[in-house]
């Protein structure tokens, strides 16, 4: 288990230490804390938990979430609080069994235990959870969850009599529905409401920017587009589900060839060797493999992939790319000695894509993605905040707790399509402590518009203009 060294905490703001006073105070276990992004849920639920230990030292504690960037993210803040915080995966899980089978109890008390939603349904998981007695849980972004937690909650009240529940969201959302027929408490936090101790407001009304950053494709880029991606999208067995395939298709390619060859070469290797698995086709690959629906070996598909492979390899430019980097050497010649500059995509292999042009170009970049530890993401936030410069970064480690209040201009290079990651993200740009706008920028392929990016762009103006 981790042995985690307790730092200075940052004091409450009145509207944050009325929310834990009153969560505690209040007869109701179920708890809404519906926030604009910005004001802090995730530090407010990380205060929840390390005053629940410190009151009731013995205390179990469950934190659950859908992203993998997102629990780390709640580790390390629980870490620094002081608290025993531990991640667990389906390799934990068992280690912990085996560990069990000796000491007793697989849950140990005095911990706070952070699980994928997901993972925390599955059958042998739920049941051991519900052998034990919990204080809190705190189940994070509830936009992204499914079905199946709403059932999984309210069993884990029914396990446990003495369990508080705080569920943190959006704006635009009710989840009355994930606790059946339990009372309720409902709070929403706005940032009308972020006052000090004297009643100074701590937001400041700034003006930002939403921009374009246009570009057309290249004969070459259409070729891949229209026929390679296309033309493989029809070859993919009707006794699966193609639709979601050839969607992943153009979403890895409206990113980056990259994102395209890693989503191509994956679904090859699978086909080719029958190891394909069920799972949902809804992610990107931040977590290092884009989910592919379930099928049998094809050797004849897998053929048409290594042909992709191929055609993606002989690719002799990227318009997309040729674009960005031409608006970024123009930001840096425009901007003063120092700027601090973010750009976010949704795959994983762009990041690298692009941190190794803008290596060829002499930009200095630093990285941050789901799969880096706890001490390399601390480190790559501390050296940007210190340095400055551009930050590459993933989509899903930028919706929740992390805070780029002074950043001069944001990159979309590839544009979040729902209103929920689209208000996440422009939160964390938008925290306590901002005194300048921020620019964001959006890659826009004039070429191959979709309905579904104008109105992801449309949300996105009408989000900044909301302010």
């Amino acid at each position: 288990m981790n042995s985690p060294i307790a730092r200075e905490l940052p004091p409450l703001l009145p509207f944050q230490q009325a929310f834990i006073e009153r969560f505690f105070r209040e007869s109701r276990r179920a708890h809404i804390l519906r926030s604009e992004p910005g004001l802090g849920s995730s530090y407010t639920a990380a205060r929840l938990v390390h005053h629940v230990l410190m009151t009731s030292p013995e205390a179990r504690i469950l934190v659950l979430t859908s992203r993998k960037a997102l629990q780390a993210q709640t580790q390390d803040r629980l870490l620094d609080f002081g608290v025993s915080a531990q991640t667990v995966d389906r390799f934990q899980f068992r280690k912990m069994q085996d560990e069990g089978s000796t000491k007793g109890a697989i849950w140990p008390s005095s911990m706070a235990f952070l699980l994928g939603a997901d993972f925390a349904n599955q059958n042998d998981v739920a049941l051991s959870l519900f052998e034990v007695q919990w204080a809190l849980l705190i189940v994070q972004e509830a936009e992204s969850l499914k079905g199946a937690s709403g059932k999984f909650i309210s069993q884990l009240l029914d396990s446990s009599p003495n369990l508080r529940v705080l569920v943190t969201s959006t704006m635009h959302a009710d989840y009355t529905h994930l606790f059946g027929n339990e009372a309720v408490e409902t709070t929403t936090w706005q940032r009308s409401m972020a006052v000090d101790h004297t009643g100074k407001a701590l937001f400041r009304r700034i003006r930002n920017l939403v921009g374009l950053i246009e570009f057309r494709e290249s004969a070459a880029d259409r070729f891949v587009r229209e026929f390679v991606v296309e033309e493989l999208a029809a070859r993919i067995p009707k006794t699966i589900d193609a639709s979601s395939i050839a969607a992943i298709f153009r979403r890895s390619l409206a990113s980056s060839p990259s994102a395209l060859e890693g989503t191509v070469r994956r679904l090859r290797d699978r086909f080719a060797s029958g190891l394909l698995e069920s799972s949902s086709p809804e992610t990107t690959d931040e977590d290092g493999d884009t989910p592919i629906p379930s099928a049998s070996s094809d050797k004849e598909l897998a053929k048409a992939l290594d042909d992709c492979l191929m055609e993606i390899d002989c690719l002799p430019g990227d318009s997309k790319l040729e674009t960005f980097l031409a608006k970024l050497s123009a930001i840096r010649t425009n901007s003063a000695l120092r700027f601090r500059l973010v750009i976010l995509t949704e795959f994983r292999s762009t990041l690298f894509y692009l941190q190794a042009q803008l290596e060829e170009l002499g930009f200095k970049s630093i990285i941050l993605h789901g799969s880096m530890n706890v001490d390399e993401r601390r480190q790559a936030m501390e050296r940007f905040g210190a340095e400055g410069g551009v930050l590459i970064a993933t989509v899903a480690t930028m919706t929740e707790g992390v805070a780029l209040p002074q950043v001069d201009t944001v990159i979309l290079y590839d544009l979040p399509q729902t209103s929920s990651t689209l208000e996440q993200v422009y939160g964390r740009f938008q925290q306590l402590g901002r005194t300048a706008p921020v620019e964001i920028l959006v890659m826009y392929n004039l070429d191959a518009a979709d309905t579904g990016t104008a109105q992801a762009l449309e949300r996105l103006k009408a989000i900044v203009a909301a302010g």
